[in-house]
């Protein structure tokens, strides 16, 4: 495999062109990271579901009040665990119920989601052992108040910054969670998830979690520079010498050339507000030209976007 250096080819306000191209390289890596799942050679009948581990075959967990569904009509969102390892074929026949899977939880399950008159079907299906809600209690992170926050605004705020993973449409789960009394902060509308970002006081977390398009909840973490002490390593091994800083080259104006497997320019580091596409009026990517390659990062350890 072989690369070449980036190259500064214009000056730009703080914009950055990538060009994405395949690399045959670089896909073998990805397929071989995905590995085979080893079984643990233990009793693989549990759910793990955060702080609540349990049997679904032999008893469920006493959950706090508030944070049950008592009333689950309606599509909602249901755990189908099997009784052997999970495949494709599994996964077709619960979409052919009218369920949309969501994801694996272990042990073999799925996270779906599916409406009352489906779910009736689910227990005929071959190979289930168990089906059931996915409680509320189950979507909330047991961290969330335990986080050390050096930002004292946040730490003396009466309201925790959030973070709500949804199962599909963010900008109504927002109106839902704006009308629980939560402030919405940013709505992200990523292909491979939907997150709105939330204040809310501890009193709403029960409500917030019961609401059916409402996966996980978690602290917003605090982000913090880690490496401002080790900018000179790659500049010249000279301890406090930053000679290509000095001569002004510091990423602000200035345009680079990248060729890899592709960028998330929705994640943080790229997304423009509104998640517009890369083009001439983005902060970040001007250009994204495609050489055979695909319109997104299609690595999944995401090279390209760390590159």
């Amino acid at each position: 495999m072989s690369f070449s250096r980036p190259q500064v080819s214009s000056r730009h306000p703080n914009r950055t062109v990538f060009r994405g191209v395949p690399l045959t390289a670089t896909a073998m890596i990805c397929a071989l990271l995905l590995g085979s799942t080893v079984a643990r050679g233990e009793d693989m009948t549990r759910l793990w579901l955060g702080s609540y581990v349990f049997d679904p075959g032999v008893s469920l967990p006493s959950l706090p009040d508030g944070l049950r569904l008592d009333d689950a009509t309606g599509t909602q969102p249901w755990i189908v665990q099997f009784s052997h390892p999970i495949d494709e074929r599994d996964r077709t026949v619960l979409e052919a119920l009218g369920a949309e899977v969501q994801g694996y939880l272990p042990d073999f399950a799925y996270l779906i989601t599916i409406d009352t008159a489906h779910r009736a079907t689910l227990a005929a299906v071959p190979g289930v052992r168990w089906e059931g809600a996915f409680q509320p209690a189950y979507r909330l992170s047991p961290q969330i108040g335990r986080m050390e926050l050096r930002d004292p605004t946040r730490s003396s705020a009466a309201a925790r910054t959030l973070v709500v993973r949804v199962f599909r449409d963010p900008v109504s789960a927002a109106d839902l969670y704006r009308s629980l009394g939560a402030r919405v902060v940013e709505i992200i509308d990523h292909p491979q998830e939907h997150l709105v970002v939330i204040e809310a006081a501890d009193a709403l977390l029960p409500a917030i979690a019961r609401e059916p398009l409402t996966w996980y909840v978690e602290e917003k973490p605090e982000t913090f520079l880690l490496n401002n002490t080790t900018k000179w390593v790659i500049q010249s091994n000279a301890s406090g010498s930053t000679p290509i800083w000095d001569h002004g080259v510091t990423g602000l104006g200035e345009i680079v050339t990248l060729m890899d497997s592709g960028v998330d320019y929705n994640s943080c580091y790229f997304r423009e507000i509104g998640n517009a596409p890369p083009g001439p009026a983005h902060r970040k990517i001007i250009d994204y030209s495609l050489f055979g390659g695909v319109a997104y990062d299609g690595c999944s350890t995401g090279h390209g976007s760390h590159v």
